[in-house]
Parts: structure tokens; sequence; C-alpha cells
């Protein structure tokens, strides 16, 4: 009788210990379908992930190519390009509920801002595509789908390339964005997650814009004094 109940025991160990692996190792294609799929249905656009690659050990891994096209009545291409996005996961927190995750930073980030003939922004098309989402019901996705929290997440200091705002249009920066405490406490779904992030990068992107935009009126203006033109783009390089 003990050495049935032995054996049962280390059946049951077994078969846990296989859904553990499992679960775990099953990350890689988790995370390259749930940030393939949800930031689609958030942007409306084609999302491609070249690879993912996570440790079952420290659970610490990287996602690289990650490419965000541009929205139709814009030109062919990626609108985002992120060469490199390193996350680190709790495993000791994990659950079928809940993914934790202590940090994602991104790096090699090349963002185009396009205004097309009708003077639309593709950011801004993106931002109301977010808005139009918002609060919806998940349609698709993986079977799998637990909550998830992430303790900071980093964007370092990103080129843009402008496109569509004349002939002097050209090349700027925006400075490292820096969340931290996203879907505290218990977590939120996938999809809430890449919402307040693509949110937050998006309004970024624009203000960016704007701000741009203010910085060619005050050099193409003639009539505006050199040391007055100096004072204004000083106050426009001191807004955050």
């Amino acid at each position: 009788m003990i050495k049935k109940s032995a054996v049962v025991i280390s059946v049951v160990i077994l078969c846990i210990a296989a859904a553990v692996f499992f679960l775990v190792s099953s990350f890689d294609s988790w995370i390259k379908s749930s940030v393939e799929k949800n930031i689609s249905r958030l942007t409306g656009s084609v999302v491609s992930v070249e690879d993912v690659d996570i440790s079952i050990i420290s659970g610490k891994g990287s996602l690289t190519g990650l490419r965000i096209s541009n929205p139709e009545g814009f030109s062919e291409g990626a609108a985002l390009l992120v060469d490199r996005i390193q996350f680190e996961i709790h495993l000791d927190d994990i659950s079928i509920n809940l993914v934790p995750v202590k940090l994602i930073h991104a790096n090699g980030a090349e963002i185009l801002l396009e205004k097309n003939s009708e003077g639309q922004l593709n950011y801004q098309v993106f931002s109301s595509s977010l808005k139009g989402v918002s609060g919806e019901e998940e349609s698709f996705g993986p079977i799998w789908n637990p909550g998830i929290k992430i303790t900071e997440f980093i964007l370092d200091e990103s080129k843009v390339n402008l496109t569509g705002f004349g002939a002097n249009s050209r090349s700027m920066s925006i400075p490292a964005l820096r969340m931290k405490d996203i879907g505290e406490p218990a977590g939120i779904p996938a999809e809430k997650i890449g919402e307040e992030i693509l949110s937050e990068v998006f309004s970024e992107v624009i203000r960016l814009s704007i701000q741009s935009g203010i910085q060619k009126w005050i050099e193409n203006n003639t009539s505006i004094p050199e040391s007055l033109k100096d004072l204004l783009n000083q106050g426009l390089n001191s807004i955050n």
C-alpha cells in the first residue's frame, strides 16, 4: 500500500513538474504571439516580431525586431522599429493567472512621424485606433491569457524621422521614457498593458511634432528678433 502511494505521489509530482516546465518553456511563443496580436489590434496595423528568447532558469529574456507598419493612407514601411527589448520575469511569483514582470527595457527605437497629404499624422491615427478599441472585450488571442503587471518600463532615447513637414523636415529625438507600476497590484490583461504603454509613447511623439512645428514657425518668421527666437526656443525645449 505504501509502495503504491509512493508511486502515485511520484506521478503527481512529475505531472506538476511537467506542467510548470511547459508553462515556462512556452513563454517564447506566447510572448511573440501576444505582442503581435495585441499591438496589431490596438493600432489597426500590421505588427511583427523577429524573435523572442527567454531563460526558464533566470526569467530574463529579449525580444528583437519589433516592427509596427504605417497605417493606411501613409507611405509603406515602418512607423516604429525597435531593435531590442530586454525583460525580466519574476518566475517565483508566476501563476496561471499572473505574469509579474520586473523590467522591460527597450532600446534602438526608430520612429517615423509622417504627415500625409490630408494633414493627418500617422501617430494621430494610431491614437484614434487606441481610443476606438478601449473598453472592448478581447475577441481573439491565445487560450492562456493571464494578467500582467510591470514594475518598470524604460524606452531609451529614440530617433524620430519627420516626413511630410516641408522642405525643412529633419530628424529629432525623444528623451528616454519611464513608466512604473503598470497593472499593479493584481495585473491587467495584455491588451490593457499595451494600451497604457503605447498611449504614452504616441502622446510623446505627437507632442514632439507640435513642438517641432512651432520651432519651424519661429525659425521661418523673419519679423522676430534673433534674441527673442532664442528665448522662445529655450522655452519650447524646457517643455516636458
